[in-house]
């Protein structure tokens, strides 16, 4: 990653700027041109995307607005997919004033009407829902320039902090932004710049009080399967504005890390009341890490996060400020910043040595301590030191057991606070057994090919985390409904009774549902042979890696372990052909694949299957071994749809 930094002050000039709603003239040598100039097997290429980005205070209100303007020329007959066109947005957005047009070799120009241009909905779930005004382009053919222009704007979005995309997925000849800062007469901030994954180019003064910059032959930002966040493969630009002036890293973190030090040393002082909620909580407890996740509970139980699913938006909106420690203990609900000021209050009223840490997010951008701005620290553990390390925990995030993190924050660097010595450390990530899908199945094969029997999932570790997150936002019907849907993607149409859930609503127990289930036909038939995949669980499994190439890094989220134990029990008068088991698979440290089967009373099959990957935290593989990892998850694959012969050898 190459980042660079640019301090700039912005001219206060006021000249004309182009309206917004006209088109750029044309040009001879852009109707002319026959073959892409960034990407030679291009299908489309953009020739420009301009956008200006305003922060402005409208009817009362922070809003951020980005004007784009994209112009496209076609190249080949796949190449006309551009001009079918979703501009997706979220809640408190809104894309407004699109228009399009497409414009034939000859010059001759095709407006797109007004009404062709429709809200569609994308994704929609209880906490998610983005739409899309949706538009085609009209009379579209390879030769073809199209373009079209619209408005985004954002309320409440004013920050001192905005990303710009440099790339799209498709070549773009020239990528050109006009930034005009929110400007206020309290404030007289200076704007600085960082550019990753391309090379920095600086800011220039402009019209109207913006300032612009401008990137050339921009290749085609391609998204693929288990790939690291995007903002840490594409390229893209930060603008900010800070008072601040020339940063270095080795002395801008101390400073950082002792002002937040002494915010939250104010919030967290520790009374009497602090001092008996403490001895209240570790009665009984042994260990010092016993001690911690005896607090651990006792916060989970007395206080509820304000964004959690179990507080109404009635009692939210009824919540007072908690100005202390024992404010938050006396309302009993608080921001996620007020429980983890609360639970390191009272970790340290229990004689043990607990800070707040600045954290990164992994799911954003892979955190160095060089990208010197306390944005890119955003987030908060709270470390506690035990028998010589800081260990880390997350009390406000309700879905989390004592003493794991989200996934995002795991193994990245980690700032603890302090007054005099602030330090670097590094947060642990989990082991592949902390992170374990567990099923057994006890079934019987009938003589007509089906299977029957019971069935049971269970899920820890993150596993657990992503599943309570899915699960918790449904009622008992839902969930039910979120099983059967799931079988019947993998089996058809099983039939499925006595579905019971376990472990949604408490964050230290395994996730785990049990349910009994028909298949009907399962088996493949050859004469009076049955041929049984007893990895049942992976019926229907694609393979994880099809392509043959591959450009970004191979990245999982998290190491975790699948462990399977499948018995089967065959119809009278069959038994097992020449039954074998297909060779483990072992990857050095990183990930292990092995079977084992074992036959009782001649007709019942025992088959056990254990995985892993990610030992040694190695969940990233650069794009030089992807052969090797395509391969493995390969093998992986074809070692999973290992089925074994069952022959009839008497009549019933």
């Amino acid at each position: 990653m190459r980042v660079a930094a640019l301090h700039l002050l912005l001219p206060l000039i006021s000249l004309p700027i182009l309206a917004q709603t006209q088109w750029k003239p044309v040009t001879e040598a852009e109707l002319a041109l026959k073959t892409p100039q960034v990407q030679k097997d291009a299908d489309a290429e953009a020739l420009l995307w301009e956008v200006k980005v305003t922060d402005e205070i409208n009817s009362g209100y922070p809003q951020t607005s980005r004007y784009n303007y994209l112009r496209l020329r076609i190249f080949t007959e796949r190449g006309r997919e551009h001009a079918k066109v979703e501009l997706t947005y979220r809640k408190n957005q809104n894309i407004s004033g699109v228009s399009g047009r497409t414009v034939k070799p000859d010059g001759s120009i095709i407006s797109m009407k007004h009404d062709a241009v429709f809200d569609t909905e994308v994704v929609r779930g209880k906490s998610l829902r983005i739409r899309a005004k949706s538009f085609t382009l009209p009379d579209v053919q390879p030769g073809d320039i199209i373009e079209y222009q619209w408005l985004e704007s954002e309320s409440e979005a004013v920050s001192n902090y905005l990303r710009l995309p440099l790339q799209r997925d498709i070549p773009v000849q020239i990528v050109r932004y006009y930034v005009k800062p929110f400007s206020s007469q309290y404030l007289s901030y200076s704007m600085h710049a960082m550019t990753f994954h391309a090379e920095h180019k600086s800011f220039q003064p402009a019209l109207q009080g913006y300032s612009s910059v401008e990137y050339t032959k921009m290749p085609a930002y391609k998204e693929e399967p288990y790939m690291p966040p995007e903002d840490e493969v594409r390229a893209w630009a930060l603008v900010f504005y800070s008072d601040d002036g020339i940063r270095h890293p080795e002395s801008y973190w101390p400073k950082v890390a002792k002002q937040r030090y002494a915010l939250f040393s104010h919030d967290m002082k520790i009374n009497a009341e602090i001092k008996k909620a403490a001895a209240d909580a570790v009665a009984g407890a042994g260990s010092d890490s016993g001690k911690v996740c005896a607090i651990y509970a006792w916060v989970r139980k007395n206080v509820k996060n304000a964004n959690s699913e179990e507080v109404s938006a009635e009692a939210r909106q009824a919540m007072k400020e908690n100005k202390s420690s024992a404010d938050t203990i006396r309302q009993g609900i608080g921001t996620g910043y007020d429980i983890n000021i609360l639970f390191t209050s009272l970790v340290n009223a229990a004689g043990l040595d607990a800070r707040i840490a600045l954290t990164g997010d992994r799911s954003d951008l892979f955190f160095s301590p060089n990208l010197d701005d306390a944005y890119f620290l955003r987030g908060r553990l709270v470390a506690v030191k035990l028998d010589g390390a800081w260990k880390y925990y997350d009390p406000a995030t309700p879905y989390l057991p004592c003493g794991l993190q989200l996934w995002e924050q795991q193994g990245t660097p980690v700032l603890i606070t302090d007054g005099k010595q602030p330090e670097w450390s590094k947060s642990q990530m989990s082991l592949p057994e902390e992170s374990l899908e567990s099923h057994s199945a006890n079934l019987k094969l009938a003589e007509d090919g089906s299977v029957s029997g019971a069935f049971r999932m269970k899920y820890t570790g993150h596993l657990a985390v992503d599943e309570r997150i899915r699960l918790s936002r449904k009622n008992a019907s839902e969930r039910d409904q979120y099983l059967i849907d799931e079988m019947k993607d993998r089996f058809g149409s099983p039939e499925i009774s006595d579905i019971k859930w376990d472990g949604i609503e408490d964050a230290e127990k395994p996730v785990s549902v049990s349910f009994n289930m028909k298949i009907e036909s399962y088996v493949q038939r050859t004469g009076k042979r049955m041929f049984v995949q007893p990895t049942i669980f992976q019926r229907g499994d694609v393979a994880r890696f099809p392509n043959s190439t591959r450009e970004h890094p191979v990245y999982f989220h998290y190491p975790w372990s699948e462990r399977d134990e499948i018995v089967i029990e065959l119809p009278p008068g069959y038994e097992l052909d020449h039954p074998d088991v297909p060779p483990a698979i072992v990857s050095g440290k990183t990930a292990s694949w092995k079977v084992t089967a074992e036959i009782r009373n001649g007709n019942t099959l025992t088959y056990k299957r254990e995985f892993f990957f990610g030992g040694d935290g190695n969940i990233m593989l650069d794009p030089d071994v992807y052969p090797i990892a395509k391969k493995l998850f390969d093998a992986i694959h074809t070692n999973d749809e290992h089925m074994f012969a069952v022959k009839q050898v008497s009549a019933n």
